[in-house]
């Protein structure tokens, strides 16, 4: 007798790895922008994520993602006065993503959407994000999309904001 394993069972867990190439969305002067730029390093080491999620099926995903980036903030301190900084902001985030296979290339090259709130030191992230997934295995894929995200925080008990958005893209493992 010979029993054939679905492949859904077998693959229940994805595993990705993601850099993020992100810009800015605070508006500088110039002695400001070029501080910035300068500390808002792209390397590999200063904005990258890791994530499991769990396929609920074949289309929906649940999972949690960490992640370091550089947020720039500027903002007006009651004692400091202007105030320019450029943290490096370890998160965690909860995520929920929808593939759309049955719009993409037999299930080979498809779209998706994610969406997820993060937690930080300094405030909550959101972060949706969309792109293209290329599957050529069932065990590996390699993505690419486009994220917006936007960091709240609190200074002086006013909620402020910085927003990010660029190009995401990475690999992932289904095990």
């Amino acid at each position: 007798m010979i029993v054939l394993l679905d492949n859904s069972f077998n693959n229940k867990f994805e595993l990705r790895f993601r850099q993020l190439a992100s810009t800015n969305a605070i508006k500088f002067d110039d002695n400001v922008t070029e501080i910035i730029e300068r500390n808002n390093s792209q390397n590999i080491t200063d904005q990258y994520a890791i994530a499991i999620y769990y396929n609920l099926d074949e289309n929906q995903a649940i999972g949690l993602e960490f992640g370091i980036e550089r947020y720039p903030q500027i903002f007006d301190h009651k004692n400091l006065g202007k105030y320019y900084q450029n943290p490096r902001i370890f998160w965690i985030g909860a995520g929920y993503k929808l593939s759309l296979q049955d719009l993409g290339i037999e299930k080979t090259l498809y779209p998706y959407t994610q969406l997820e709130l993060c937690y930080t030191t300094i405030g909550p992230i959101i972060r949706p994000q969309v792109g293209l997934v290329f599957k050529p295995i069932n065990e590996f894929s390699i993505f690419a999309g486009y994220e917006a995200a936007m960091l709240f925080y609190n200074v002086d008990g006013k909620i402020l904001n910085s927003g990010k958005y660029g190009l995401i893209y990475g690999l992932s493992f289904n095990f």
